[in-house]
């Protein structure tokens, strides 16, 4: 994608079409998150019967800005 902005930029011409394969890696989503099921809703801070698929997907949603805490070396 950059060599294609760049190509544009400097007065080339963009190709008409651009694949972009997906990505390889796993989403912080599937690592960090777990998939909603009552389980998870089991803590005690939770009341008796508590469910929301909705937070689980907010979490998912938001869990791909997940940074280590440290920088690797």
């Amino acid at each position: 994608m950059a060599k294609i902005a760049s190509k544009s930029a400097n007065g080339g011409v963009a190709p008409e079409n651009v694949t972009v394969a997906p990505a390889r890696l796993a989403l912080a989503t599937e690592k960090y998150v777990a998939l909603d099921s009552p389980e998870i809703w089991s803590w005690p801070i939770f009341p008796t019967g508590f469910h929301s698929e909705h937070l689980m997907e907010l979490a998912r949603l938001q869990a791909w800005t997940l940074k280590p805490a440290k920088p690797s070396e």
